[in-house]
C-alpha cells in the first residue's frame, strides 16, 4: 500500500515538472517573440523628403539672380537684407569648415564663431564719435549727457537646474534669467548682462507732484521706451530668445542671446546705413 502510494507521488512529481518545464519553454519563446516585435517597431520608416528639390526651390525663390521673391520679401522672410545675411554666410563658410556644405551647420558652433568674428565690432564701447553722437542725441531730447536706457528683460528659464530654481525665481512662479541692457534711440544695444537671478532699477516717477515733476516724468518714460522696443525687436526677430529657454546651461544660454545681439546691431546698422 506505502510502495503504490509513492509511486503516485513519484508520477505526480514527475508530470509536474513535465508540464512545468514545457510552460517555462513556451514562456521564454514567447518572450523571444515579443523582444523581437519590439525591435522591429523601433525601426524608422524611411521617408523621402526631396530635400535636394527643397534646397533647389529656396535657392530659386531667394538666391539666385532672378528670384520670385523681391528684396523687401527675403527681408521678411530671413530678418535682415540680403547683402548682410550673405556677409555673414561668406564669412563664416570662408574660415570655418563646420560651415561648408555639412550637415546641420547650425547651433553652438555659429554661436561661437559668430561671436568670435562680429563680437569685437557689434559688442563694442562707444567710441569717441559715438558719445558724441549719442550725447548730442540725449541733449536734444533734454537730456543732457544721457547715451542710452537701461533696462531688463526677463527670459524665462524652462530647464533651470532644480537647486537653482529658489533663486532665479520672482513673482510669476517660474524661473526667468535676467538680460539687463542699455540701448540708444537707434536700438543699437551697447551694453549687455546676462544670467543674473534678479535686478532692481528706479521707476519713474509713479506719482509726479508739480508740473515739472510731470513733464520729466513723461520724458523719461518717452526716453525709455527705447529699450523697450529693443527687447521687442529682438524678440520679434530672434523666436529663440522669446520661448522658453531649453537649456539648463547658463554659459551655453548666454552665447545664444550674445549671438543674437551680435546679429540685432548688424541689423540696426544696416538699416541706419541704407
Amino acid at each position: 500500500m506505502a510502495s503504490s502510494s509513492s509511486n503516485n507521488f513519484e508520477e505526480i512529481d514527475e508530470r509536474f515538472d513535465q508540464i512545468f518545464d514545457q510552460q517555462f519553454e513556451n514562456l521564454l519563446i514567447h518572450n523571444d517573440d515579443l523582444q523581437e516585435a519590439s525591435k522591429s517597431k523601433k525601426k524608422r520608416v524611411y521617408i523621402k523628403r526631396q530635400r535636394e528639390q527643397g534646397h533647389l526651390q529656396l535657392w530659386n525663390d531667394y538666391f539666385s539672380e532672378d528670384a520670385t521673391y523681391p528684396s523687401h520679401m527675403f527681408g521678411r522672410r530671413f530678418r535682415m537684407n540680403k547683402p548682410l545675411f550673405m556677409r555673414i554666410v561668406d564669412r563664416l563658410s570662408a574660415e570655418i569648415p563646420y560651415f561648408q556644405q555639412r550637415r546641420y551647420a547650425t547651433g553652438r558652433t555659429f554661436c561661437s564663431r559668430n561671436h568670435n568674428f562680429f563680437g569685437d565690432e557689434y559688442l563694442r564701447r562707444p567710441t569717441p564719435e559715438d558719445l558724441q553722437r549719442l550725447l548730442d542725441i540725449g541733449e536734444i531730447r533734454g537730456f543732457p549727457r544721457m547715451i542710452g536706457s537701461i533696462d531688463c528683460m526677463h527670459w524665462e528659464w524652462k530647464n533651470c537646474p532644480t537647486a537653482w530654481k529658489g533663486q532665479y525665481t520672482r513673482g510669476s512662479g517660474k524661473p526667468t534669467i535676467v538680460f539687463e541692457a542699455v540701448a540708444s534711440q537707434d536700438l543699437w544695444i551697447w551694453h549687455a548682462f546676462f544670467g543674473p537671478p534678479g535686478a532692481t532699477f528706479i521707476q519713474s516717477i509713479p506719482l509726479p507732484q508739480g508740473p515739472k515733476e510731470s513733464l520729466f516724468a513723461t520724458h523719461q518714460e518717452a526716453a525709455h521706451k527705447d529699450v523697450e522696443r529693443a527687447f521687442g525687436i529682438l524678440q520679434a526677430r530672434f523666436a529663440i530668445v522669446k520661448i522658453p529657454a531649453l537649456l539648463w546651461d547658463k554659459i551655453k544660454i548666454g552665447k545664444i542671446m550674445r549671438a543674437c545681439i551680435i546679429m540685432h546691431n548688424m541689423i540696426v546698422e544696416d538699416e541706419r546705413d541704407g
